[in-house]
């Protein structure tokens, strides 16, 4: 009811699942695409593809070739990172990979592209549905950004924004900074 809510299906992201071996990845997925009603994202299952295959296959997930397929690789990370370079996937989505790993992977990859200038800020932002709240939860900068101040701060919260109307949701209700940005 939640997906229902709060995003619209004009624009369908594809959501890159890096090392999609992963059960509650594949399951996330699933429901996502099915408690929703409509198809509001594509899927690429990044991985082993027998792996990737069975579990598909266990919850009953049909590999159609359009909104779940599957991008066969023993490399995720870096298939990935391209992918998410190249605009073939929109959104990663970790799997069965360390999140140090996916960072690590994206950071080389921008810098084997030189798109990664000298004090860039990396951050990144997770959706949670948690069940004693009426709303999804974005959060960002888990523990990636060591030095803040106010502007990055500001820009973080501009990315949360810019996140939530990239994926359709209209209304962000309430933005809460950490208590080291209250002055």
């Amino acid at each position: 009811d939640l997906v229902r809510a709060e995003v619209s299906s004009t624009r369908l992201p594809v959501i890159g699942i890096i090392g999609a071996e992963n059960e509650e990845a594949i399951q996330a997925a699933k429901m996502l695409y099915e408690e929703t009603g409509h198809i509001i994202a594509r899927f690429a299952l990044v991985g082993d593809f027998q792996e990737i295959n069975k579990i598909a296959w266990d919850f009953d997930i049909s590999i159609d070739g359009f909104n779940f397929f599957i991008v066969d690789t023993q490399n995720p990370v870096s298939v990935g990172m391209q992918m998410l370079l190249e605009g073939s996937i929109d959104i990663i989505m970790k799997g069965a990979i360390k999140t140090e790993d996916i960072m690590r992977g994206y950071i080389s990859k921008k810098k084997e592209a030189g798109a990664l200038p000298k004090g860039t800020v990396l951050s990144h932002i997770g959706v949670f549905e948690v069940p004693s709240y009426p709303k999804l939860l974005l959060v960002s900068d888990a523990a990636v950004v060591t030095y803040q101040n106010m502007l990055i701060a500001f820009l973080m919260v501009v990315v949360i924004a810019g996140f939530s109307s990239y994926m359709g949701i209209r209304k962000v209700l309430k933005i809460e900074p950490f208590d080291v940005f209250r002055g």
